[in-house]
Formats: structure tokens, sequence, C-alpha cells
């Protein structure tokens, strides 16, 4: 070779050798960030999924999953600690997507088509009869017979219905009664008139007063319908009546229906929807 061609030869292997010097730098970087990027995946993969109240050796979300299973938000996974196949629970270190925390969501709303979350309950009178009776056949030693007059004691109880509310918020309760006056001989010493009540049991609790007229020739049916607002735990709604005049007076087919509902399906409380 000429010793021109020597010396360009000599220029370019030092331009390559630069080059690897510059790859050898730039590897050192990519193989420094490879580490840091090692160091925290295996940082993350030793530190909590979960929050602390969904460990499984904990029973704090159990009632919780419980409560939204039994109003059928969602049914959850079979429970390995107990033998009953209703018992349901999450796996505590499973992830809930989007689109199943959308549903349940909407369905503990009431939107999107779901009813909203509602808890029912129902009771029938002591003495309930199949059929409606004429109050000129009633035998009053076979039903509720309401002896006290009027201003006397307290009201009577004809049914009561109970239900337990899961949090705050409203119960529509409905009813039905049908009342008679004593069978006598004659319109003397017979009831006049009967003063009933839809009534929350519970301590200085609201109640919706009554009024049916009834006497011995007649027989009276009423329906209430009340929404009481109430406070989470267990709830007792009554129907009760009290006589107005000397003579009895016979409750039959007394019947309740009691339904819990958090909130209405625009959100704002139900007594406004």
């Amino acid at each position: 070779m000429t010793d021109e061609t020597t010396r360009q030869v000599l220029v370019e292997l030092a331009e390559l050798r630069g080059e690897v010097a510059t790859l050898r730098a730039e590897l050192e970087v990519a193989r420094a960030g490879q580490s840091s990027l090692s160091a925290l995946g295996n940082q993350a993969l030793l530190a909590p999924t979960v929050f602390s109240d969904l460990d499984a050796a904990g029973p704090e979300f159990r009632s919780a999953i419980q409560a939204i299973a039994a109003a059928g938000i969602t049914v959850g996974a079979d429970d390995p600690n107990s033998i009953d196949p209703n018992v349901r629970v999450y796996n505590p270190k499973g992830f809930v997507t989007r689109e199943q925390m959308a549903i349940f969501l909407a369905k503990t709303a009431g939107l999107g088509g779901f009813p909203p979350v509602a808890i029912a309950a129902n009771g029938d009178g002591a003495v309930r009869v199949a059929r409606a009776i004429s109050a000129y056949t009633l035998d009053p030693q076979n039903y509720l017979t309401v002896t006290a007059a009027y201003p006397g004691p307290d009201f009577q109880p004809v049914v009561t219905v109970s239900l337990t509310a899961p949090a705050p918020g409203f119960v529509l309760v409905t009813g039905a009664v049908e009342l008679g006056a004593e069978k006598g001989t004659s319109s003397t010493g017979t009831s006049t008139a009967v003063f009933a009540r839809l009534r929350d049991a519970g301590t200085n609790a609201s109640s919706l007063p009554l009024y049916a007229g009834t006497d011995r020739s007649i027989a009276a049916a009423i329906s209430p319908t009340f929404v009481f607002p109430v406070a989470a735990g267990a709830r007792s709604f009554v129907l009760e009546v009290q006589k107005a005049g000397s003579g009895n007076v016979v409750a039959y087919n007394g019947v309740l229906t009691a339904l819990f509902v958090p909130f209405g399906a625009t959100g704002t409380s139900t007594l406004g929807d």
C-alpha cells in the first residue's frame, strides 16, 4: 500500500475505535438502567398488593362481601373456610376490573337499568283468614278483639313486620286490615269509630294516624302506606288499632310489607322521587 492509503486506513480505524467506545458507553448506561428497573420490579413484587383490611386472615371485609352478595350486587367466590356453599367471599389478592366495579356501582345505585338495592320483609297478623268475611258473621273470639275504650289505654297491635336496614335510608311500609264492630242485637253498646295508626316501633319514631268509621252493620278496610326515614339497624313497624265507644271491634286480615331503599334512582332521597 502507498503511504496515502495507509494513512486513510489508520484514520478510519481511529474513527471506528471512537464509535466502538461510544457504543460501549451507551451499553453501560443501558445496563445500569436495566438493573434499576429490575430492582424496582423486584420491590414491586415484594410489596403488598392489597390494603391491610383485605388480608386473607382478617375478617373485616367478610361482612361487607356477605351484605352485597345478599343484596344481589355480586356473587363473589366460595369461602374455603366454610362448608356452606352460600357463604361467599372475594379473593383478597384478586383484582377487580373497571368493568366489574362499574357493574357493582350501577347495581348499588340503581343505575343503568338496574333496580336500586332493596331489602323487603312482610308479616301477617296472628290470625289471618283466606277471604274477607262479612261483619255480620264475625265471631269476636276468633279474631283480635279491640276492647279498650277510647281514649283508653294504648293502641293494640294487629300486625308487625321487621327488617334490618344495612345503612341509613328509607323504608316503604304498606299494609291492610279489615275492621268490624262486634256483632250485637241492637245499636246500643257498639263501637262507632276505630282509630288506627301505622307506626315505626323505634324510639321517638314517626307514625301515620288513620281513622276508620264503622258500626255493627258495616265492615271498614284501611290500606295505609308510608315512607319512614331510618338509621342502620333492626327496625320494626306495627299496624295498631284503638276503638271509640263502649263496644268491641274485631280486626282481621292484617298484613304489612316493608321495603328498604337506601336512595332513589336519581341519587336523591326516596321522599323526593
